[in-house]
């Protein structure tokens, strides 16, 4: 509960690569998410405000969509965050719908439920090799994060969600990982 009026955006930020001890990176994992819209961004990699519709592009996850798909594309936006994903998308209507990701070769699955409006997909972009993880060099594609929030830097653009709580106003989020074998 705020005391003040108080801008507040709560997210995570945990990597997930289903391959099993790193074997590979998550570039063929499969992402499934209800979403029509996801935030343009500009060079500094901050929402320009715009939603862009994700119809006949490599950010509609709607049917499924392997994360390698995004890593060779050439929109301008896969292309800006370094050949991936770094972007905020909308969950359409009322988020009944749970965010899977699947390995297919391990048969692992991730199935992440939440009440936040929006999720960030980050996929390593900017991983750099300067560090082991459990004993693996780190590089691009290691892992990627579904960071459920409030839609990013809402407080600069009015048309989007509010992420102001007000003075003796409660704020309640959650977030569900369950993991499954399919």
């Amino acid at each position: 509960m705020s005391d003040a009026r108080t801008i507040l955006n709560m997210t995570n930020h945990t990597y997930f690569n289903l391959s099993g001890e790193l074997k590979r990176t998550i570039e063929d994992h499969t992402l499934k998410m209800k979403s029509d819209r996801f935030l343009e961004l500009n060079e500094h990699l901050i929402p320009t405000g715009k939603m862009l519709h994700v119809d006949h592009t490599v950010f509609d996850f709607r049917d499924g969509r392997r994360i390698q798909e995004g890593v060779v594309s050439e929109h301008p936006q896969n292309v800006l965050v370094g050949n991936g994903y770094d972007h905020p998308f909308m969950l359409t209507g009322n988020q009944s719908e749970p965010i899977e990701l699947y390995d297919e070769e391990s048969g692992r699955q991730l199935v992440v439920e939440t009440n936040q409006p929006a999720v960030v997909l980050y996929t390593g972009t900017q991983l750099g090799n300067n560090y082991d993880i459990r004993g693996r060099r780190s590089e691009k594609y290691l892992g990627l994060c579904l960071e459920t929030q409030g839609v990013p830097d809402a407080i600069h653009h009015s048309h989007f969600p509010s992420t102001i709580i007000e003075k003796d106003q409660v704020y309640d989020s959650e977030t569900k990982w369950s993991f499954r074998i399919k």
